[in-house]
């Protein structure tokens, strides 16, 4: 079973981690990393960032909360730069016509 959204919040979560470009799926540039949360009845994609805390491999903290709109927007993204989250939601965008406005 999948994690039910939106195809536009789909498409930009996905840019999301092509430029991020970590082996993990998950990772986050700093070296910590995101988990998606519960499904949002609006098609949004929700979750929660971690970072690990230094000097301590074993434990991490909460950095705050992400939210992909249903539109493909980024409401907020923790730990990632506004010009990269523009560039996924451009990223995101494209691929959505491309399968659905031909």
């Amino acid at each position: 079973m999948g994690y039910s959204c939106t195809a536009a919040a789909s498409f930009t979560m996905d840019a999301i981690g092509k430029l991020i470009g970590k082996e993990v799926s998950n990772a986050m540039p700093d070296g910590g990393f995101y988990e998606r949360g519960r499904e949002q009845i609006d098609g949004a994609m929700t979750g929660t960032v971690w970072a690990g805390i230094p000097g301590d491999p074993n434990h991490c903290r909460k950095r705050g909360s992400f939210r992909i709109n249903p539109d493909g927007k980024v409401a907020r993204f923790p730990g990632l730069k506004r010009d990269m989250l523009a560039k996924a939601e451009q990223m995101g965008e494209k691929e959505y016509k491309r399968i659905y406005c031909r």
